[in-house]
């Protein structure tokens, strides 16, 4: 029902947002001498948002299918693509703007497409798209528990947004452009910790949900021996020393993770006693975390 859906409301935000798009562009602080370059990508991209909306989707489905070798081979087949089409459209065939924005949304479709015609037909995993009735339970429990997730990419979107605002009062469109070079640079890093957020959420969420304890277990542990095998380097003589490039000490992050287990059994545990549970605490606001350490 959720890939159903996300088709759904990909072709309406498709609709909404190409009709607005020069006005949003102009909030955002597109100059006249952008605006053009500006529609002409934004309109082609906004074409492929439901394959990328999809293509993130499958990612997690395939996961939760044991599947993660083809997710990975999809991903690798999509962004080779994306390659291979941006130097054909720009170099080869000299369409600009729009040569870039069409390779765009062909590898986001190759990325979409492929796992949709895999779990449409009969396949050895547990999932398979089939036939389907509207259930908005299902629905307002998934927009519950991505609410975090939600919030999360809200604010790193806002933040990029603004601070994209500001280097165009500063340095123009060249200083645009370096940033966002820059921006992509630091995804060769943060991909690694998304990577493995991507690959052990699905499966112990799918695992909670599906009530298989032994399993849950199992994923939480791999996923602790992973987190603490860090530490297995760290002498006990820097236990409480600080680098610059990392905003807690050994101690202080393992303290961090222990005050987070800590909150989130307490909730269990009220659930479990009937109780309302208080979040994050009775004693602790969400301004005050750092003090968990």
């Amino acid at each position: 029902m959720l890939i159903y859906l996300e088709i759904i409301l990909g072709g309406i935000f498709t609709i909404i947002v190409i009709a607005l798009l020069r006005p949003i562009a102009k909030l955002l602080g597109a100059t006249e001498e952008m605006m053009s370059n500006c529609l002409t990508y934004g309109r082609i991209l906004l074409i492929g948002m439901t394959a990328f909306i999809l293509q993130n989707s499958f990612q997690s489905f395939m996961i939760v299918a044991e599947k993660p070798r083809f997710g990975l081979g999809i991903s690798i087949a999509a962004g080779i693509t994306n390659m291979v089409l941006d130097f054909l459209f720009i170099y080869v065939f000299r369409l600009g703007v729009a040569g870039t924005a069409i390779a765009t949304i062909t590898s986001q479709t190759v990325g979409a497409i492929i796992p949709l015609i895999y779990f449409s037909r009969k396949n050895d995993t547990m999932l398979k798209l089939g036939k389907t009735k509207f259930e908005l339970s299902t629905i307002i429990k998934t927009c519950t528990n991505g609410s975090s997730e939600m919030v999360t990419n809200l604010s790193m979107s806002l933040v990029n947004i603004l601070f994209n605002m500001q280097v165009m009062k500063i340095a123009g469109a060249n200083g645009v452009s370096a940033y966002g070079i820059i921006m992509y640079v630091g995804f060769l890093f943060v991909g690694t910790y998304m990577g493995y957020s991507l690959g052990t959420v699905p499966t112990i969420g799918y695992h909670y949900g599906a009530g298989n304890k032994d399993e849950l277990k199992s994923e939480i542990h791999k996923s602790f021996e992973k987190y603490i095998s860090e530490f297995d380097d760290i002498p006990e003589s820097l236990k409480d020393t600080s680098v610059e490039e990392v905003d807690r000490t050994p101690a202080e992050n393992l303290a961090y993770q222990v005050g987070w287990t800590s909150l989130v059994l307490k909730w269990e545990e009220d659930e479990r006693k009937g109780l309302q549970a208080k979040t994050p605490s009775n004693e602790f606001k969400w301004n005050q975390l750092g003090d968990l350490y």
